[in-house]
């Protein structure tokens, strides 16, 4: 009990007095899509580290400037398994050519709930500001680079700040 009372104690700020919003119907629907094919299968803190690495790319220069267009970046091509996806798809399930509509009900509801905390301003950010990640299994051409320094590993995907 005591510790669901420290941790309490630590979101109550948070839930009584929400961050930056950027609630809307279309931008909640995007990320949640984000956060399902992304992370379905992470924990709750995984799937939020997904969610606010879109957020931290809303707030980045280099990023366009709304939640769906910061996921929906890039072109669409054959499966990330091909190693034919250009550098400029940001998510790998919007570019591997497979359905991009969600099966299981459970998960979806679960990554809506998560979209909506963190869109609703609810969440801090305890990616300190990272705008990329990938999974422990993979070396992303942009992760090569010697100055890359992780910030976090949640569950398989591993968080590295703004390059």
């Amino acid at each position: 009990i005591m510790i669901a009372l420290k941790k309490l104690a630590i979101f109550l700020p948070v839930l009584l007095f929400p961050l930056q919003t950027y609630a809307d119907e279309s931008a909640i629907d995007c990320l949640t899509k984000n956060i399902y094919f992304e992370a379905k299968n992470q924990s709750i803190a995984g799937q939020l580290a997904v969610a606010l690495v879109v957020i931290n790319r809303v707030k980045d220069k280099r990023f366009p400037k709304t939640i769906c267009a910061v996921i929906y970046e890039g072109p669409t091509y054959e499966s990330w398994k091909t190693r034919q996806i250009p550098d400029r798809c940001q998510f790998s399930w919007y570019c591997d050519g497979k359905s991009d509509n969600p099966k299981e009900l459970t998960a979806i509801d679960k990554a809506q709930w998560v979209a909506w905390l963190v869109l609703n301003g609810h969440v801090f950010d305890f990616t300190r500001g990272a705008t990329h990640y990938h999974a422990n299994y993979v070396n992303p051409k942009w992760n090569r680079h010697k100055e890359v320094k992780r910030i976090v590993q949640i569950d398989d995907h591993i968080f590295v700040p703004a390059l």
